[in-house]
């Protein structure tokens, strides 16, 4: 009693019963065995003299199935009894895998262990997936996991093979893992007892509500068992870290004052496995990544433990095993920091070009650099238009940002700023002008947050007309931390311009447990409902007349490791409007941004909007509503190339008409013209272009991924040496092998060709 309650513990209570069915494990031929300790010793039990007790503290089930009558109170667990073996057993303790003492792990709370949880998770299925294995239950157990592999019916006298197997499986696991990943004691599958699900784990102080987190279908046999139990792999490293130093001192003193700052307690761990799988993979010495994390960790209350981060992670990429570096990094910093380390590991990689050939030699240097940035095409003449025209010409020769962001600015602007003044009547419903905005382009270079911030400077300053003050109502809020905030912001204010400074903040609060509403939440605000409300029965929030609109910035590389699948299918990807833009020239000394003639420009724009009665809904004029129905039909009958692309395709007609709107609006008029709607079919096109192109390695594999480079650097450049291909496509997120196995396999089933002389082209068929 008086110990801190976890907060998983307000799951619902089950039985002993439920929770066995709900596992899976049935037998009718002898008796499963429910385990549960006391001061005497582990008391056992017949499932059916239990399965009506709630499931409370801890309490485990044995993995195999007795013959009925042999097992007592107090003895009768052993092999002789043993019917079968119904699953085989595999416990990963986090204190063994990331070297954090019991009584120190016991301490931390649910949301300091459940990153170490996840990334433990992610190392156990990455390590049964390179012995052909995929675990078909994984539960989490209060301080790490357990992995089952489920059995078919068997024959006792099969028992002990399978038990062999087992060893040899959790040897070969923790080979290929480099660190005790499986308990090695855990090899007596059938006797050995595990954690019910759903049971309180009581180790600690603060109790732990285990629970599953995987169930999957299916069985492993015994052949398919000896087949994973075979020798461990000793397939050769895929870097070859380079003796001496290689980051100067001046990079490394930059580097540690820039991370050092951000060397926090809870994160500490996370993050030297992370830095040091960052410059692992890049060819970066142990040496010098290990002086580097040592001056980080000095005074640190558990250098030991860093150190053995530097270890393991240079162990691990020595094996061709997957590391955490840069989405190691998107977790513990800002994306900013994260964008220039991986500038400097790039370097490095390009650099040393620590790559094996087939005969184990490093490879030459490339005559070709790699080159993953998208060619990003300038937009249309005929969107810079209207007061989004001279918004373009006011500010585009003040800052380094291409024009393509402060279009997108631009229309954004206009759009919140008109809020539910003024909209246009589609499928018989009033559409407003409201924009969800992704500035998309290569990290400091493109000054996506440059774009931004000037007409978010505006707008949280006092605007004002003569003597008087002018509310444009609007209110910039610059993070959703939950949908219960954003919602209370819609209700305080309703007109909400959301500034994101990286998508990858909100994506990644979108993803944490307790959150993951926030994405329902903002694509219903897209459709600007006459009201919004939570569902939480203890807090209820009512936001009447919402309007949201965002303002956000994304380097293309983060954009492909953020958008999956789901958000895709969902309706959120294509309720935003990316807007791709490249690098300019250079602007050593800017020109002064004219403030005056900035909030003139938009005290012009809120006169414009008075003009417009209160709920006022423009028409298309007849010629428009001509052009339009061509557009849609054509558009209707498009073919698109997959699933993905057909979804993503959703709201072309939606933001047509928003961009159509904002056009008219900025002329002041009542109807939408043909001009305008020419102009906003001319930006959405200029749009997809892009984001077809970049959708390709969206929610997709490794695998998926370099197929994407290979087809869009074959059809851009058209035919080159297969060498030069892999430069151009080069990534530290694959190593060259993972490319090759990609090419062959292409060149295989004929989507790419490859002449004598070493050319590789796309299909013509």
């Amino acid at each position: 009693m008086g110990r801190a309650r976890s907060d998983t513990i307000g799951l619902h209570m089950t039985t002993v019963g439920e929770a066995v069915r709900a596992i899976g494990i049935v037998a009718d031929d002898g008796d499963i065995i429910i385990v549960r300790p006391s001061a005497r010793g582990m008391n056992h039990f017949r499932l059916p003299e239990v399965e009506d007790k709630i499931l409370e503290e801890d309490c485990y089930f044995a993995t195999g199935t007795y013959g009925p009558g042999t097992v007592s109170r107090h003895s009768g667990r052993i092999a002789a009894n043993l019917l079968r073996i119904n699953e085989l057993p595999f416990d990963f303790d986090l204190a063994d895998s990331t070297g954090i003492p019991k009584d120190e792990l016991w301490q931390y709370s649910d949301a300091a262990l459940w990153p170490l949880i996840e990334a433990l998770r992610e190392e156990v299925e990455t390590a049964f997936g390179a012995i052909g294995l995929t675990l078909h239950r994984i539960d989490y157990t209060g301080y790490g996991l357990a992995g089952y592999l489920r059995l078919p019916l068997h024959k006792p006298e099969a028992i002990p093979a399978i038990q062999e197997l087992h060893a040899r499986i959790v040897k070969r696991i923790n080979t290929i893992a480099r660190v005790k990943l499986c308990d090695p004691q855990v090899v007596d599958a059938g006797t050995r007892i595990m954690r019910l699900p759903g049971c309180l784990n009581t180790k600690g102080a603060i109790p732990r509500r285990t629970r599953t987190l995987v169930q999957r279908e299916g069985m492993v046999n015994e052949a398919a068992l000896t087949i994973a139990a075979g020798a461990t792999s000793t397939m050769a490293a895929r870097i070859v870290p380079v003796k001496g130093a290689v980051l100067d001192e001046a990079t490394v003193n930059q580097l540690i004052d820039a991370v050092q700052p951000h060397w926090n307690l809870g994160q500490k761990h996370n993050l030297a496995l992370a830095l040091s799988g960052l410059l692992a993979k890049a060819g970066v010495p142990e040496e010098q990544t290990l002086a580097i994390v040592q001056v980080l960790s000095a005074g640190d209350e558990k250098p030991w433990d860093r150190e053995k981060c530097v270890h393991t992670s240079y162990e691990k990429v020595r094996a061709g095993q997957k590391v955490k570096g840069f989405h190691g990094l998107q977790d513990t910093l800002p994306v900013e920091l994260v964008s220039w380390l991986d500038g400097i590991a790039q370097r490095v990689y390009q650099s040393t070009t620590p790559i094996l050939t087939a005969g184990g030699q490093r490879a030459q240097q490339p005559d070709v650099m790699p080159n993953s940035a998208p060619d990003f095409l300038p937009p249309p003449d005929s969107a810079i238009y209207g007061w989004v025209g001279d918004y373009c010409t006011l500010v585009g020769p003040t800052t380094e940002s291409p024009l393509a962001f402060q279009l997108g600015v631009a229309l954004t602007t206009v759009g919140a700023m008109m809020g539910r003044q003024v909209c246009v009547r589609y499928n018989s419903d009033p559409l407003y002008s409201n924009l969800f905005t992704v500035l998309v382009g290569k990290s400091n270079k493109t000054r996506k947050d440059t774009a931004i911030k000037r007409t978010i400077r505006v707008l949280t300053e006092p605007m004002t007309s003569g003597a008087s003050m002018i509310n444009h109502g609007i209110t910039v809020v610059r993070n959703v931390g939950s949908s219960q905030a954003l919602l209370n912001d819609l209700r305080e204010h309703q007109n909400v311009l959301l500034y994101i400074t990286e998508l990858s903040t909100l994506i990644g609060n979108a993803r944490r447990k307790g959150t993951e509403t926030i994405t329902p939440t903002m694509i219903e605000a897209f459709d600007t409902p006459t009201v919004m409300h939570n569902k939480a029965m203890g807090n209820q929030i009512e936001a009447r007349f919402p309007y949201l609109s965002m303002l956000a910035a994304v380097q293309p590389e983060i954009l492909t490791s953020l958008m999956t699948s789901d958000d895709m299918s969902s309706g959120f990807a294509n309720r935003i409007l990316f807007v791709c833009g490249a690098p300019t020239a250079p602007l050593p000394m800017a020109p002064e941004l004219d403030w005056t003639a900035m909030r003139d420009l938009f005290l012009h724009l809120w006169r414009v909007r008075q003009t417009y009665a209160e709920g006022t809904m423009l028409k298309l004029s007849p010629a428009a509503v001509e052009l339009w129905s061509d557009w849609y039909v054509k558009d209707w009958h498009a073919e698109a190339a997959n699933a993905e692309e057909e979804a993503l395709r959703q709201r072309h007609h939606v933001f047509i008409m928003k961009i159509a709107l904002i056009y008219s609006i900025c002329d002041g008029l009542q109807e939408i013209r043909v001009d305008h709607l020419e102009r906003a079919i001319a930006f959405c096109e200029w749009m997809w272009h892009h984001v077809r192109e970049l959708s390709g390695a969206w929610g997709r594999s490794i695998n998926g991924q370099i197929e994407t480079r290979i087809i869009n650097a074959l059809s851009k450049r058209g035919p080159m040496k297969r060498r030069d291909l892999q430069m151009v496509c080069g990534s530290r997120k694959w190593s060259g092998t993972e490319f090759s196995d990609v090419f062959e396999r292409m060149a295989k089933n004929g989507t790419v060709v490859v002449d004598p002389m070493g050319i590789a082209a796309l299909s013509s068929d």
